[in-house]
């Protein structure tokens, strides 16, 4: 038997919005189904249809919108703290930490692989320091941000 109080397009939409909230801030399933069983009684809902909602998200994509990641804003922070474990490691003369920062690093900018997007020089620019900069300005570049960072 069919139900007279159909939700309309808008409030699933906006049951799907809550329901991915839920999802990003970690919940199980059922912790789903009973917090908008108890929360969201006006739904009028089974929790057969929860777990439908629930399995909609997914498709609809609703979860992956929230979680995206800027990629290029991200990068830069890991380098700002690569830059920073490297600096420490240098004042603690810790070589060993410095040099497995330095691989992550060329990791990170892709300076590895041939086929990159960006040239190493690019990547240089990226972080402030120019690609003509001597050993020890960049050092310099690195320990001033370091101290940057640890006056916070």
């Amino acid at each position: 038997m069919a139900k007279e109080n159909r939700a309309d397009e808008g409030e699933i939409d906006n049951r799907l919005s809550i329901i991915s909230d839920l999802i990003v801030a970690g919940k199980t399933q059922a912790e789903i189904v009973a917090i908008c069983l108890k929360e969201h009684a006006a739904w009028d809902v089974s929790a057969r249809q929860i777990r439908n909602y629930t399995h909609a998200c997914y498709s609809k994509r609703y979860v992956d919108e929230q979680l995206r990641i800027d990629r290029r804003a991200e990068a830069r922070v890991v380098a700002l703290q690569l830059d920073y474990i490297y600096a420490q490691s240098m004042v603690a003369m810790r070589f060993n930490v410095a040099r497995l920062t330095r691989v992550d690093k060329i990791r990170l900018y892709k300076l590895d692989m041939p086929s990159a997007e960006y040239s190493w020089k690019q990547a240089l620019e990226e972080l402030g320091i120019s690609a003509g900069d001597s050993f020890e300005d960049l050092v310099a570049v690195i320990s001033g941000r370091a101290q940057d960072d640890g006056d916070d």
